[in-house]
């Protein structure tokens, strides 16, 4: 027993000891120094609800100081961020237009033409039903007198610049893909034998005499440069004006002038595609396949920028911080279902809301446009 009791009375006097040496160097390193273990993990429990997104460090008194966590990048950088964001939208888009006027102007594909096919090349030359001098301020102002006067009415000014940047870019992409085309098929027109031969009358080895420009656009049948640029720029507004009516979403079915209002962009695109055949200046082909290039341009470049006219939400364009959103869920989740095993049904319910093809909390009590 009394080996015991020296045995008990030493490690009581080394812990002593050892607290009391050990006491200096703790608080200056971690500014406390818990007495238990439950009220070490009380103390870090409330630190913790206290402070979610924050670190103990100390300073040179000994006396802690807490030092936020924080990953939101500084305000310059967001500024910076922008603007190379913009210039390089503005640069990407400006260059694309630079190229389309160089292919523009290239020489197309020269195809031999049989004997037994100059009938179908035939046919009486007459005027533009629709004239290009027509065709291009409509195809740069009918969207963006659309999107001004959606702006006037909403004042949203994220919507605008959404709204022009699909325009801008579907034109530059549709005239570019085009004239690639045209070039590289070399089609001739309906009317080409009177391109190049005007006076009507030529000898099977006998070249063209006609003018040469009229002769270079003669061969740029395939596909039509009016049904592209026309149900680009009409298939913009009709996407453009679904999504803000709703047409096609729950808010907006049934109502008659939501609908008909949409659809006529789309018509007067097909009565501008169906010209360039009763003109003869295009092939039917030529019409359907440049119309189908001109909608399928647009809906993907609108579809860049706004969810689908499906959507209740489809009057508001993506947001910016939407591509995170899946992230912190997963992370929130993962760590809150080892916490709480209640946890992961509210998770759920936050990815869901996370999840809505838009994202700004200003538009929680906006959810519709009209």
């Amino acid at each position: 027993m009394s080996s015991l009791t020296r045995r008990t009375k030493s490690s009581s006097t080394s812990a002593e000891y050892f607290s009391e040496t050990n006491s200096d160097t703790s608080t200056e390193t971690l500014g406390y120094f818990p007495q238990t273990v439950d009220q070490f993990h009380s103390e870090s429990s409330v630190k913790t609800k206290a402070r979610p997104m924050s670190s103990m460090v100390s300073i040179g008194d000994g006396s802690p100081v807490t030092r936020k966590c924080t990953s939101v990048p500084s305000t310059s950088r967001k500024v910076s961020e922008r603007v190379v964001n913009i210039l390089s939208e503005v640069v990407l888009r400006i260059l694309l237009f630079v190229i389309f006027i160089k292919v523009e102007r290239t020489e197309p594909f020269v195809r031999a033409i049989q004997p037994e096919e100059w009938w179908l090349y035939k046919n009486p030359p007459t005027a533009d039903y629709v004239p290009a001098l027509w065709l291009l301020p409509m195809t740069f102002l009918m969207p963006f007198t659309v999107v001004l006067i959606t702006y006037c009415v909403s004042k949203d000014r994220k919507d605008f610049s959404t709204a022009n940047n699909v325009v801008t870019l579907a034109i530059a992409l549709n005239g570019l893909i085009t004239s690639l085309l045209k070039i590289t098929v070399g089609r001739p027109r309906p009317d080409f034998y009177y391109r190049c031969y005007p006076n009507g009358t030529s000898s099977l080895d006998e070249k063209c005499y006609g003018d040469s420009y009229e002769i270079r656009e003669g061969r740029k049948s395939f596909p039509s440069g009016h049904s592209s640029f026309a149900f680009q720029a009409f298939g913009f507004v009709f996407f453009y004006l679904s999504a803000k009516l709703h047409v096609f979403s729950e808010k907006g079915r049934g109502q008659t002038w939501r609908f008909c209002l949409a659809l006529l962009p789309l018509f007067i695109a097909a009565l501008i595609a169906i010209s360039r055949t009763c003109d003869y200046h295009h092939h039917w082909q030529d019409v359907l396949v440049g119309s189908l290039i001109g909608l399928g341009i647009t809906y993907l470049c609108y579809r860049q920028y706004y969810p689908s006219i499906l959507s209740s939400h489809a009057h508001k364009p993506y947001s910016k911080n939407q591509t995170l959103a899946s992230s912190p869920s997963r992370l929130r989740s993962s760590v809150g279902s080892e916490l709480n095993p209640n946890y992961r049904q509210h998770s759920q319910v936050n990815e869901v809301e996370e999840n809505k093809p838009l994202m700004d909390e200003e538009d929680d009590n906006d959810n519709k446009w009209i």
